[in-house]
């Protein structure tokens, strides 16, 4: 495994389990979410808190799971979008498995 990606994938792992935040929160009448997404059994939400963004997911294990990718999937592309730009993590023609 490329050096780059030993370094950075678990960096970029380790930001979303540690910025991703899950529980019963009992947010402030300040605190007004950016975005939602409703699921059978809950319905996540999404704040900033400046540079931050925490999501707030109820519901079963799966529905929380289906909240936190669409309500953090663009971040999470954004941010591998950089990492790839600054470490081109995208592999190779020649390092690519053949099918």
């Amino acid at each position: 495994m490329d050096m780059k990606i030993r370094i950075a994938l678990p960096a970029l792992l380790a930001g979303f389990l540690l910025l991703g935040g899950c529980g019963n929160n009992n947010n402030t009448s300040e605190s007004q979410p950016v975005g939602q997404y409703a699921t059978p059994s809950g319905t996540g939400y999404l704040y900033n808190s400046g540079p931050l963004q925490i999501v707030q997911l109820n519901g079963t294990y799966h529905d929380m799971g289906v909240q936190y990718g669409k309500l953090s999937g663009d971040g999470m592309k954004g941010l591998y979008d950089r990492l790839n730009a600054s470490y081109h993590l995208t592999s190779s023609p020649e390092t690519q498995a053949v099918v």
